[in-house]
């Protein structure tokens, strides 16, 4: 694999010259359209000549406008870093739409790094190398443009590269500790290296080899491959208008409300009276309590999601489940349209900010299933991007779960005629009416066309470490006991 970059190839002083004036003048005009495209530009550095990295990076950060490239080379990870999962930090440094990221040390070599020195097996490294794909796809489908370096030395290369600037003062304090390793171990290195380039290669990212001898023949060779990709992407599409978050189509779904059965299976006659209630409520409460506390002492988070109708609920039992938590140990987000910030971002990118540390819970009231629910029916998000959302959705859980946090999910399900005695009840009541909008009135006339994309993301999305809840939620204090209960029994299976 790594032959096709030992050929030897040099760029002659004079034509180094020549070409870098124009070179520097058009990637600086491509980063200025980039401006007005909606998609980011992630640039990965990586290679066995680390020196050279430290190269490309400064190369490319003078000769762009270093206001609109966001620059991240990971060393190991922070505590807090440690506390989320692998791809927590990837996800907080991705640049935003129309601009550029160059990252170094990243998903790849990280891998490539734990296995030189044993700390996962073959089988983890496989699930690494999936996660890496599947990061990339998500990035990829939502328009960002991938382009990914490796830099290339011979051992005897870059031997002499280490020798020569052990000699010079002002440049030995480059030479790491890593880079000495690399040239001991080179074979192996490089046969790992080739494993993994090989199977993290793909259409959505693909590597480029580049022989790093020459240093100017790198530098244009980078510079011209960079410039090639973002060129073809701007030809391939039109700048397109910040999306409004106003009248949209509504968006076809097939089926009709007759058909689905998901939800008709929920019992909403499920009720409690006020004594079983205050009973029931203090007990799920007390147990609760007992079981967040155990989590916190042994570092286990908890990710709860609350979906539902308008006036189902969600905000009460959000509250009851607050009161029987240390107040230390969770954090409420509530979910609205995205900003103008959020909207520059790939969709899961916001969620993934509040993701807790260990001990810590946070509370979504409404998650990213906005994907498939309202940014569907409403038609904010194109069929590709929501039914590519039902993947992105359990992947992003899954990584979620394996680093040991619990994802518990709640749906609360009202019909029709109760949402209407509750927005009612909300417009004759002082203290309740800011609850109530026009937005409330134009979601229930499309009822039948959500109830659908409930069924399939329910369908979709429920799985065996993160199944959906349903709760029957016309009586509240029914809904709120079973919200409780099923939040403990989540928590009780993880610690």
């Amino acid at each position: 694999m790594f032959e096709t970059a030992e050929i030897g190839q040099k760029m002659a002083k004079e034509e180094y010259k020549q070409r870098v004036p124009e070179l520097r003048t058009q990637l600086v005009q491509m980063q200025v359209r980039l401006r007005n495209f909606r998609f980011p530009v992630i640039v990965v550095v990586e290679g066995d000549d680390r020196p050279g990295v430290d190269g490309v990076i400064n190369f490319l950060n003078s000769w762009l406008d270093p206001r609109f490239v966001h620059t991240h080379a990971f060393g190991d990870p922070s505590d807090e870093e440690r506390e989320r999962p692998r791809f927590w930090r990837y996800w907080q440094a991705l640049a935003p739409r129309g601009q550029i990221g160059v990252y170094s040390s990243e998903w790849t070599t990280s891998l490539i790094v734990d296995l030189f020195f044993g700390r996962i097996g073959l089988h983890e490294a496989a699930e690494r190398t999936e996660q890496i794909r599947r990061f990339e796809k998500a990035l990829a489908d939502d328009g960002a443009v991938i382009v990914k370096f490796w830099l290339h030395l011979r051992r005897g290369d870059l031997k002499k590269r280490l020798q020569k600037a052990a000699k010079r003062p002002e440049e030995s304090w480059k030479i790491r500790e890593v880079d000495e390793l690399l040239c001991k171990h080179y074979r192996r290195v490089m046969g790992l290296a080739e494993e993994v380039l090989r199977k993290t290669n793909s259409k959505e990212g693909a590597w480029h080899l580049v022989e790093s001898r020459c240093e100017r023949y790198r530098d244009v060779v980078i510079a011209e491959t960079l410039q090639q990709a973002v060129r073809e992407r701007m030809e391939a599409c039109q700048p397109a208008p910040q999306p409004k978050l106003a009248e949209a189509a509504e968006l076809a779904t097939p089926g009709t409300a007759e058909k689905v059965s998901i939800l008709s299976t929920v019992d909403l006659s499920a009720k409690l009276d006020d004594v079983e209630y205050d009973k029931q409520i203090l007990t799920e409460q007390g147990r609760l309590y007992k079981l967040a506390a155990k989590a916190r002492r042994r570092g286990r988070a908890a990710v709860i999601l609350f979906e539902g109708w308008d006036a189902a609920g969600k905000g009460g039992a959000i509250r009851r489940l607050a009161q029987s938590l240390n107040a230390q140990m969770y954090r409420i987000v509530p979910i609205a349209a995205p900003t103008e910030e959020e909207r520059r971002y790939h969709y899961l990118w916001r969620f993934w900010r509040h993701i807790p540390r260990d001990g810590r819970f946070t509370i979504f009231d409404r998650t990213w299933y906005g994907r498939v629910l309202v940014e569907r029916v409403e038609g904010f998000a194109s069929e590709d991007e929501w039914r590519r959302g039902y993947d992105e959705i359990v992947d992003f859980e899954e990584q979620l779960i394996n680093h040991g946090l619990a994802v518990l999910k709640f749906w609360l399900h009202i019909d029709r005629d109760e949402q209407m005695r509750r927005f009612k009840d909300r417009e004759q009541t002082p203290f309740k009416q800011f609850k109530i909008t026009g937005e409330d009135y134009h979601n229930r006339e499309k009822w039948p066309s959500y109830e659908v994309a409930v069924n399939e993301m329910v369908a979709h999305t429920s799985t065996v470490k993160a199944p959906w809840h349903l709760i029957p939620s016309n009586d509240k204090k029914y809904a709120r006991v079973q919200i409780l209960r099923r939040m403990a029994d989540g928590l009780a299976t993880v610690l």
